[in-house]
């Protein structure tokens, strides 16, 4: 939650808490991105280490939602081509 006083305090909400998390959006929410791009886990550092111009932070304390958006326009390039850029750029590191 963006809002830490929205957080139960003893794992029991109260009535405004209910209230709001029945209402609440994605705009009440802290954003959030894991380290990893899908299927074979690719992390920020490879996909930089493979080209990657799009400032997407790092693997640590600086995960910018950009990854987010990077990643599904690389799947969609994928759908119709050979490559996926994700795989390449982990197996360059892995392989």
């Amino acid at each position: 939650m963006a809002d830490s006083t929205q957080m139960p305090a003893d794992k029991h909400c109260t009535d405004e808490q209910l209230e709001f998390y029945l209402r609440m959006t994605n705009a009440d929410l802290k954003p959030n991105t894991g380290r990893y791009a899908r299927i074979c886990s690719t992390n920020r550092t490879q996909y930089y280490k493979n080209g990657g111009k799009t400032n997407v932070g790092d693997n640590d304390e600086h995960r910018s939602q950009a990854w987010l958006d990077v990643v599904r326009q690389l799947y969609q390039l994928a759908w119709l081509s050979d490559r996926n850029e994700l795989i390449i750029a982990w197996a360059k590191e892995q392989l």
